[in-house]
């Protein structure tokens, strides 16, 4: 069977890419880092990757308004929002912080009685079934 002009030079390019692909995987093989330090990555405080480990910095908070207090067992972060809504039904309520915009369930039984919807609150988040609530919410004066 004859083969047109096309054909053939199709073949030859199939072939060069199998050929191709083939140099390339032993190419990888090859190269292969030989210790596991060789492979991790570390990330500096600008973003960028480097090879050798980056030393801790700590961050400070971005945030004025947030104050931290130390406990014996926990750390808790005092944050200061407004009440969002409350629900005297299902005695729960939702607080929305000043900066993030993330709102925060809490109980109204443990919150003081004369709370109202837009009134400014001082809270601590703690984390509880996977979700963060607000706990021990207090007035704050304007």
């Amino acid at each position: 069977m004859t083969y047109s002009y096309n054909k053939r030079q199709l073949e030859k390019k199939k072939a060069k890419k199998k050929q191709d692909k083939q140099q390339r995987k032993e190419d990888r093989r090859n190269n292969t880092p030989s210790s596991l330090q060789e492979m991790i990555a570390y990330v500096d405080e600008n973003g960028n990757l480097v090879d050798t480990p980056v030393e801790q910095t700590t961050v400070q908070d971005a945030n004025p308004e947030t104050e931290q207090t130390e406990s014996k067992d926990t750390t808790a972060l005092r944050v200061e929002g407004w009440v969002d809504s409350i629900d005297k039904i299902q005695q729960k309520g939702l607080i929305r912080t000043r900066y993030s915009m993330y709102r925060y369930a809490f109980d109204t039984l443990s919150a003081p009685q004369d709370l109202q919807a837009g009134d400014r609150v001082m809270f601590e988040i703690e984390l509880a079934d996977g979700d963060k609530i607000a706990v021990g919410v207090e007035h704050v004066k304007s």
